[in-house]
């Protein structure tokens, strides 16, 4: 199971790095127009759509809202990601406080907006900065990866047991610790002025924890469905939704807070 994990880990950095920096802009939006599409598809899933056909409209009816989404004025694309970033906080207080509902309907649209949103966040970040998108990917699987370290060595309070029960505070203040790090590194490389390096790392740390509820929020998601993974899609590491979750809360905001400190 490691090796695996490792091997489609290697792969799959290899061909982001390469298509990110290297490949033109269209290579870039088929590639997370696919992966948005997939994870559709494991999104209908999860919301117990059992018809094949039901989950080829579902995964049709995605491809349509992408297509609206990419031919919104760029004027009007930062209201959207805007309110993608609230739709997010409204959910995570229903999420904590034990009110979020698992209607169908609910879901299926929930899962267009914020798929379609985190879609637009990253064409965005794409096309402004290669780098500056890198960097908030790093972020987020840095969050992971240190929250889950810290977690089995010192984890000892739940964070939401009835939700994810192996998550731990200790292990989210380890996250945000490494996140802190990375972001120094990162002000570091990008040679950012003195005045914007506390946004930079309070927005760093605020991600890091956005993270952790867009990973609860998958979780809730597979509870609600009875299953473990939201797909088989990758060897070790379960469906696209299983490694994107917190790429796909914390992305609209990043992209806010790129926008703002370059404004």
């Amino acid at each position: 199971m490691l090796r695996q994990r490792v091997i489609t880990a290697i792969v799959l950095v290899a061909v982001f790095l390469t298509v990110n920096f290297w490949l033109p802009e269209e290579v870039f939006l088929m590639l997370i127009t696919g992966l948005s599409l997939t994870g559709a598809w494991e999104w209908s899933r999860l919301a117990k759509l059992e018809q094949p056909m039901h989950q080829w409209l579902y995964v049709t009816a995605m491809l349509i809202v992408i297509v609206v989404v990419y031919l919104v004025p760029l004027r009007w694309a930062t209201g959207l990601v805007v309110f993608g970033a609230m739709w997010w906080l409204f959910r995570f207080v229903l999420l904590f406080t034990g009110r979020l509902q698992n209607a169908r309907e609910s879901l299926l649209l929930s899962g267009l907006w914020v798929l379609a949103i985190a879609w637009l966040s990253l064409a965005m970040l794409h096309q402004h900065s290669p780098l500056l998108l890198l960097i908030g990917l790093v972020w987020v699987w840095g969050a992971d990866s240190f929250a889950y370290f810290t977690g089995k060595r010192f984890g000892k309070h739940k964070l939401a047991p009835r939700i994810s029960p192996g998550k731990t505070i200790e292990g989210v203040a380890g996250g945000t610790a490494g996140v802190l790090i990375l972001a120094i590194l990162s002000a570091w490389i990008l040679q950012l002025p003195a005045a914007k390096w506390l946004p930079w790392l309070v927005g760093a740390a605020l991600l890091s924890l956005i993270s952790v509820g867009g990973d609860l929020f998958e979780s809730w998601l597979k509870r609600g469905a009875g299953v473990k993974d939201s797909g088989t899609l990758l060897p070790g590491h379960g469906g696209v939704l299983d490694r994107v979750d917190g790429v796909v809360a914390v992305m609209p905001f990043y992209y806010l807070l790129v926008y703002w400190l370059q404004a």
